[in-house]
């Protein structure tokens, strides 16, 4: 009997490394898109799981690719990644994630909400090394929480919410972050995109969602002033 108990111990321990690899981010030391999806479906399921889902995003990246290479906005990315590993994981055990490009996202109690907003601040400018240069770089949040209304939402509502935030802070500008209500969504921007039939131009605008055209087009094209038909 002690011999299958020991053998279940070893496979459990070999079965958490395993995931913990398969869980591993490959540019920064966080969890990776993978861990997040599974983290999130528990969310606000009980006081012992995190109810607030916090969406980051690097501000300017493109730009940063642009003048410095991709191998730069590599080493901007890994070392956002060590800021939250060590100011929010180390520092306030919550979890966070590198999802993709340069996307981030964190789960953690609403009762640590604040302490987050706080420290966040440091992304308004923060360095990243990459051979001899310094980057200087950016990032805003956007958070929304299960205990937003009468209904809890789902995990894609959720994380449609935080990431209408993100769309406000990043306009408010790097280490921003704002949480989501009603009354935000109606500041989310929609993009339009339509070509002129006249001269063949493609026009594309962001609107305010609560000024969008009822039938989601524009009205003339801004280069030769023809009507859209």
């Amino acid at each position: 009997m002690k011999h299958i108990q020991e053998a279940l111990n070893k496979l459990y321990q070999t079965a958490q490394k395993t995931l913990e690899l398969v869980y591993q981010d490959d540019k920064t030391p966080l969890q990776n898109n993978l861990a997040f999806q599974d983290a999130l479906t528990n969310i606000g399921r009980n006081p012992q799981h995190p109810d607030v889902l916090v969406c980051g995003d690097l501000n300017g990246f493109k730009s940063i690719n642009d003048q410095f290479g991709h191998d730069a906005g590599d080493a901007v990315i890994a070392q956002a990644g060590r800021i939250l590993q060590t100011l929010f994981v180390d520092g306030l055990h919550i979890r966070a994630f590198h999802i993709s490009g340069d996307e981030f996202a964190l789960l953690l109690p609403k009762q640590q909400l604040q302490a987050f907003i706080q420290q966040a601040q440091v992304f308004a400018k923060a360095p990243a090394r990459h051979e001899k240069e310094t980057i200087l770089f950016g990032m805003s949040f956007g958070y929304a929480s299960t205990d937003h209304g009468t209904q809890i939402p789902s995990p894609p509502e959720l994380k449609s919410r935080a990431e209408i935030a993100l769309q406000i802070a990043k306009q408010q500008g790097a280490g921003c972050c704002v949480g989501w209500s009603e009354e935000l969504s109606a500041q989310k921007l929609e993009t339009l995109r339509q070509r002129c039939p006249t001269c063949n131009t493609t026009t594309s605008c962001s609107v305010p969602a609560d000024r969008l055209p009822t039938n989601k087009q524009l009205k003339s094209c801004p280069i030769c002033e023809q009507p859209f038909s």
